[in-house]
């Protein structure tokens, strides 16, 4: 079962990504012939519908021009921004953790990198969470695809969280997520956060760990068991020494 984390929905920002954010609308209830009516000296004044449709055509037009002006629209989901993941910035948060149980350092692997950022966006646009999302297959088959030669690897998926922060926090909290972490096998990393596209609120995750190898290594896959929160399974190949 997938939990997501509790989330207060704001208003969307203006900008040239924003979906689901609230625009002026009419009231639709306008009737033709409504026009000015007369007040003191002889001037017209308008009419309440009629100040109704200029203020709206005001706020239409503030909105546009806050658009053509404005920032990239960031979504903010119990006060925290998504941001997408800087892999740089995970691999110094994830090497300080690992170093805490003496595991050395992951180095950030720009294939991984690719890998992972497309399996997190094939997620998201299929509405899926598993590892092995068809027709692309497990993390085994994807790895091979990609002509990623290794000796071991794992995988970490996420779903929910807004921050680097809070997922690794998520997958401290699993002891299979926990142990991918900080897998002493493991040298290299790439990560991936990747928002559905029609899900607001929705972020995917994806992080691999591998040791990589010459040509002709072979590995099968062994999902660990889900566990409970926001950020559910994890999947670890055999090693090949």
């Amino acid at each position: 079962m997938i939990l997501t984390p509790p989330t207060r929905r704001r208003p969307a920002m203006p900008g040239p990504h924003a979906t689901g954010g609230g625009r002026p609308s009419p009231d639709g209830r306008g009737e033709a012939g409504q026009g000015a009516r007369p007040g003191a000296g002889g001037r017209a004044l308008p009419s309440a519908r009629a100040t109704r449709r200029g203020l709206l055509a005001l706020g239409v037009a503030a909105l546009a021009a806050a658009c053509a002006r404005g920032p990239a629209f960031v979504e903010e989901i119990d006060d925290v921004a998504y941001v997408p993941v800087d892999p740089a910035k995970a691999a110094r948060l994830l090497n300080d953790y690992r170093a805490t149980s003496g595991a050395g350092p992951l180095t950030v692997d720009p294939d991984l990198v690719r890998v992972a950022a497309d399996y997190a966006r094939k997620l998201a646009e299929a509405g899926q969470f598993t590892h092995d999302l068809e027709p692309w297959g497990g993390l085994e088959k994807r790895l091979h695809a990609a002509g990623y030669a290794y000796a071991t690897a794992g995988e970490n998926l996420g779903l929910g969280y807004r921050t680097i922060e809070q997922t690794i926090a998520g997958w401290k909290k699993s002891p299979p997520h926990d142990r991918g972490m900080k897998d002493p096998d493991m040298t290299v990393m790439g990560i991936a956060s990747v928002p559905s596209p029609t899900k607001r609120g929705q972020i995917y995750w994806c992080l691999i760990v591998a040791k990589p190898r010459g040509a002709g290594a072979v590995a099968g896959t062994g999902p660990f068991a889900p566990p409970s929160g926001p950020v559910i399974w994890g999947a670890r190949l055999p090693s090949f020494r």
